[in-house]
């Protein structure tokens, strides 16, 4: 139900990877590894890439590291945890997507909380496991097992 076998209505999601939080984040360098990663696959799918950041008027743009493409990229700006604002949920509704590949940070809040919005709507999703991380090594594993629980329960929920 859930699998990734159809590309066309694909996107991937990066969440909130700003330099400004390199000091912070567990193994930030290897995530920003595996985000590169991640923007290149998209690019060789020609699939979209929404990226948000965390008020970037003071917590600064995304990682110049990041080698974010000039076409199929669309960068949006939030001050909530989950990355479906507004803006991001009408770009969603154009591209008519129904599952999102998920990367970023924090595990256990952003990332989180968007995975949930996500399958809240009907959204399939896939979290990177090595495309997250938090400030604590802990939270990112705890994050994980929500986010598998909540798969589950939304997958194996009954039809009314």
């Amino acid at each position: 139900m859930n699998r990734l076998t159809n590309t066309s209505r694909v996107a991937f999601f990066l969440c909130d990877i700003q330099a400004k939080f390199s000091p912070h984040i567990f193994h930030y360098e290897a995530i920003v590894g595996t985000a590169t990663k991640m923007i290149k696959a998209a690019q060789i799918l020609q699939l979209p890439l929404i990226v948000t950041e965390q008020l970037p008027d003071k917590l600064g743009p995304t990682d110049s590291n990041l080698p974010l493409p000039s076409d199929n990229c669309f960068k949006f700006t939030k001050s909530s945890f989950s990355m479906l604002t507004c803006d991001v949920l009408g770009k969603l509704d154009e591209l008519k997507t129904d599952h999102v590949v998920l990367f970023g940070i924090e595990a256990h809040v952003c990332v989180l909380q968007t995975a949930l919005d996500l399958l809240e709507r009907g959204i399939a999703v896939t979290v990177i496991k090595d495309g997250v991380s938090s400030c604590n090594q802990g939270e990112i594993a705890t994050a994980l097992e929500v986010s598998h629980m909540s798969f589950k329960l939304i997958a194996h929920h009954p039809a009314p």
